[in-house]
């Protein structure tokens, strides 16, 4: 026997040795066990391991994922079947119909990662596999994996999913990998999204993954081309199209058909833009290394010419590569809140999300760091899951952010305090956050919504248009349809001072029992929205959400803005979900009554100082004089102006610095002029400016002159 046919036996014996010796070192993790995604049956969700969202077309769990110091194949295995299929009977109906799937990585900041994404049969099973190794920096420890199905039936489907690790020495693992893109409703006027990322210095061997599939009456049956680019510069270009579905004839058995020439044509054999009924989408792969050097850079993707109305994609993408990892220092940890400095009902929990970042004010994916978050005040508590609270919390951040929850029962400013427990590599400059737990007395006030005219670019069904939306009733509700964003559009005779705002989404657990809202589900919630005013033809924006919470009978939102505005015109501009229900949006001016100094009587935390504070003017109505009394906490500009009803300024009454203190000035009726103003209802605004402390405050007072 030869030496070199010696040589080839032993390294074959050597492969089998480590095909067996992987094979029985295979770990496989069980994420769902023939779970169901149904719409709108919550009693189909029984076991405590398994959270639901959207109604129930989104089950998520989190737990802990092996963590290996050797390289790692891990395999994305999933069993999917419709109630229809044999193995499902019982008598119940199911789905017939292909849906867009995902299951998908979700971490608190980051964008989520497709680990496998699908479209099911007509009615079918499928079984799917994906090499998921790229991704394996992230499939480690804590995590939280999500399962999604576009059903609108209950009951819908099962699905099984598994993570498959076996130890590979072959294998290169990569250092980091990060989310880029999760766009479920790419739709005309939005066709392309933009994100910054960061690249680690070391950088060695970086690919992108694109996933992209066309869905609707137009685009699922025609080309469109997907367009990637790299600080602006175009690196791919390609049309998605699969013509290969009639292999996939098992996964359809509910497929409808019809006929042509004398033969069927199922609807599954339909070529399609990226996708098969019962079967996976195929990502694109690039490697891009020499295209991303260590630092921040942009990447964009477009879908051109997408229909209008009847057309949207769904487009993902992640990045995965080599670097030192190690140099990728955080720079600070950021606190992301809409409640920050937002006034919050007592006993309301409100989430906060701690991200991890660099220079460029970017999420590091890869993050091994402690934190303590508290407050100064014990008012407060903190908790991780919404149920266990406590006055502190230690916080691991393992993928670049954590996500917890803060309330208090009490009135008054709560102060948070996050610190880095490992002070030898300590993190600088976090950035504060304070909550304003307060209940503004809105019975008492005037909701300017009623008396204003409310339209709306989709109202789902005759009985649901937007007027409903500004009556004053529970029992009506605007429901938008179309796909988002969606917009609510309220419009006044004239142009009003407003200053705060609550809207009560989907049932918002107030609606009368008997009454549609009162058992809303979570999916219609409005999680992210802007509130918006018309200023010089264009929407300005006064307040943006982006993490409402999804509780299971909605909620009521409020929002108090900085600075009282003048508006004749208010938008409600909604972004996520695709379908929403809003069954009061009320708009109100709480400084005609001085609620806008908020009082701190919370027993155990520090009082507040007092602030630049607009008084009631008296006497109002008034025909010769009326006085107009306003605080200022330190020596600063003031300008006093009246405007008409309409906005336009007839008078300014003061301009020029004055000393910390109360200060008393009189309008006589006059206008810049020296002519008296017909008799009318006016505003009295107030700026004041503070150069040395950065406060730039604005107040409106709403008074009545009868000539």
């Amino acid at each position: 026997m030869s030496k070199n046919r010696r040589l080839f036996e032993l390294i074959i014996i050597l492969l089998l040795f480590n095909i067996i010796f992987a094979a029985n070192n295979k770990q496989v993790v069980n994420i769902f066990d023939e779970d169901g995604i149904h719409f709108g049956d919550e009693s189909k969700y029984e076991t405590d391991s398994i959270e639901v969202e959207e109604n129930g077309r989104i089950i998520a769990r989190t737990l802990e994922l092996p963590e290996y110091q050797q390289p790692v194949k891990i395999t994305a295995h999933l069993v999917v079947k419709s109630y229809l299929h044999p193995s499902l009977t019982d008598g119940e109906k199911g789905d017939e119909w292909d849906r867009a799937g995902s299951i998908y990585l979700s971490s608190p900041g980051m964008e989520n990662i497709e680990l496998l994404k699908f479209i099911t049969g007509f009615g079918g099973k499928s079984e799917l596999k994906n090499d998921v190794t790229n991704l394996a920096p992230l499939l480690q420890g804590k995590t939280t994996i999500k399962a999604f199905i576009d059903t609108w039936v209950s009951p819908g489907w099962e699905v099984d999913f598994d993570l498959i690790y076996t130890p590979v020495d072959t294998i290169n693992n990569a250092d980091w990998a990060n989310g880029v893109c999760y766009e479920q409703h790419l739709t005309k006027g939005a066709e392309e999204q933009s994100r910054n990322i960061t690249i680690p210095s070391g950088q060695d061997k970086i690919k992108l993954f694109y996933y992209t599939s066309g869905h609707g009456k137009k685009d699922e049956f025609l080309t469109r081309d997907n367009v990637i680019y790299i600080d602006g510069q175009e690196i791919y270009r390609y049309e998605p199209w699969r013509t290969d579905c009639e292999k996939f004839e098992k996964q359809n058995p509910y497929s409808g058909y019809w006929n042509e020439d004398g033969e069927r044509v199922y609807s599954y054999e339909l070529s399609r833009s990226g996708w098969c009924p019962g079967d996976k989408v195929k990502p694109v792969v690039l490697d891009v290394t020499d295209k991303l050097s260590p630092g921040e850079h942009t990447i964009r993707f477009a879908v051109e010419n997408i229909a209008a109305n009847t057309g949207y994609w769904r487009v993902s993408s992640y990045l995965s590569g080599k670097g030192n990892v190690k140099n990728w220092e955080p720079e600070k940890i950021k606190v992301v809140s809409s409640a920050n400095e937002k006034i919050v009902i007592p006993g309301t929990a409100v989430s906060v999300r701690l991200d991890i970042v660099d220079k460029f004010d970017n999420i590091i994916p890869m993050t091994d760091k402690s934190f303590k978050v508290n407050s100064d005040s014990s008012c407060a508590k903190f908790s991780l899951d919404q149920e266990t609270w406590k006055d502190s919390l230690n916080i691991e951040v393992d993928h670049g952010s954590a996500l917890i929850w803060i309330k208090s029962d009490k009135e008054g400013k709560i102060p948070i305090n996050i610190s880095d427990i490992n002070q030898e590599n300590s993190i600088s400059n976090p950035d504060k956050i304070m909550i304003n737990y307060s209940r503004p007395d809105l019975d008492n006030k005037k909701n300017f919504a009623l008396n204003a005219t409310a339209t709306a670019d989709d109202e789902t069904n005759s009985d649901e248009s937007a007027s409903h939306a500004i009556d004053g009733s529970l029992e009506t509700k605007w429901c938008c349809n179309n796909g988002a964003p969606n917009w609510l559009k309220v419009e006044f005779q004239d142009s009003i001072a407003l200053n705060y705002f609550s809207i009560f989404h989907a049932g918002a657990s107030q609606a009368p029992e008997g009454y549609p809202g009162h058992a809303d589900n979570s999916s219609m919630n409005t999680q992210s929205y802007k509130i918006q005013r018309k200023k010089n033809g264009q929407w300005q924006n006064l307040i943006t959400v982006k993490d409402n919470p999804t509780t299971e009978a909605g909620n009521i939102s409020y929002h108090k803005l900085d600075q009282t505005v003048l508006t004749k015109t208010i938008r409600l501009y909604t972004t996520k979900p695709s379908i929403s229900r809003i069954y009061e949006f009320k708009m109100y001016n709480l400084d005609s009554t001085n609620t806008n100094a908020i009082n701190n009587d919370c027993g155990n935390c520090s009082s507040s100082s007092k602030k630049f504070n607009l008084l009631a003017n008296y006497p109002n109505p008034f025909n010769s004089n009326t006085n107009i009394k306003f605080f200022i906490p330190n020596y600063g500009k003031v300008n006093i102006s009246v405007f008409n009803i309409k906005g336009s300024k007839i008078k300014t009454i003061m301009r020029g610095k004055l000393r910390k203190g109360t200060h008393k000035f009189s309008w006589n009726g006059k206008n810049d002029l020296n002519r008296y103003a017909s008799s009318g209802v006016y505003f009295v605004s107030i700026k004041y400016t503070n150069g040395l402390n950065k406060i730039n405050k604005h107040i409106v007072e709403r008074i009545t002159y009868l000539k």
